[in-house]
């Protein structure tokens, strides 16, 4: 096994290489008053740290907005080719045939 010259290992190298953590950047933003004392009430009501909470708010806001993304691309997809007359009855026949096959309890 190779020896490691550690004189040529900074502090942040170190950690790179034997600790693995996530690479985060640190951000400076101004924030309404009234918006940091929610942030506030649900960083000492979860016991995270205010930039936890924030990244989960920011990870939320950006998974929603991929989501929101997806959906336009399949609608587009669909209007430009939408299922056939035979697609639609196939579907469904197979749905009845299926739900034919199901135990239904009256009201």
């Amino acid at each position: 096994m190779r020896e490691l010259d550690w004189a040529s290992l900074t502090a942040a190298h170190w950690y790179d290489k034997f600790i693995p953590m996530p690479r985060k950047a640190k951000v400076a933003f101004s924030l309404d008053s009234q918006l940091l004392a929610q942030i506030e009430r649900i960083r000492q009501g979860t016991g995270e740290s205010r930039s936890a909470v924030i990244g989960r708010a920011l990870q939320k806001l950006t998974s929603e907005s991929a989501h929101q993304n997806e959906v336009e691309r399949y609608v587009a997809a669909y209007r430009e080719h939408p299922e056939s007359r035979s697609e639609i009855r196939s579907a469904r026949l197979h749905a009845r045939r299926t739900l034919s096959r199901l135990p239904w309890e009256d009201p």
